[in-house]
């Protein structure tokens, strides 16, 4: 039987709050650099950056970057403390080709990120490609992420193949 009209358009709604809420995190990752590319002060970071991980993670929400070698985060604190600093100083986050799927109060998504970033250790201009694989819950605050898991596929330096191959 075929789901109703209403049950489809929550489908919806819930998709498109699920990719506003992607690019609200990627917005507040790519506002924590200048013009110049550079850290902007900690006042201000801070100043985005809590809100931004209150609304968008869950109180236990985990921010997995095992991948890079990075231990797990669990909950908001450890999240927000990561979120505060950066090994770049420039980055676009670019989330693309979501694949949401929507169950009740629950969701899953599929990402694909490309990222250009400015290593803060060597100043080298980086491309960065990765997929995220999260989960989602709807709250009481809205739909938030209750896990995210990035999956890095290369991190080369801007000018050179990522196949290592001229």
């Amino acid at each position: 039987m075929a789901d109703s009209m209403e049950a489809r358009l929550h489908r919806l709604e819930a998709a498109e709050e699920i990719r506003w809420l992607k690019a609200h995190y990627a917005q507040v990752c790519d506002d924590k650099y200048d013009a110049a590319h550079r850290l902007k002060p900690q006042d201000e970071i801070d100043a985005m950056v809590g809100p931004m991980v209150a609304r968008v993670f869950t109180g236990d929400a985990i921010w997995d970057a095992s991948s890079a070698g990075a231990p797990p985060l669990r909950g908001q604190d450890a999240i927000l403390a990561r979120m505060r600093t950066s090994p770049w100083t420039f980055a676009m986050h670019y989330y693309v080709n979501p694949m949401i799927t929507v169950d009740g109060d629950t969701a899953t998504a599929r990402w694909m990120l490309w990222e250009p970033c400015t290593s803060a250790e060597t100043g080298q201009a980086m491309w960065m490609s990765a997929i995220n694989h999260d989960t989602y819950v709807r709250t009481a605050a809205g739909w938030q992420i209750q896990t995210y898991h990035v999956r890095y596929r290369f991190l080369t330096p801007f000018g050179e193949p990522w196949t290592g191959k001229a």
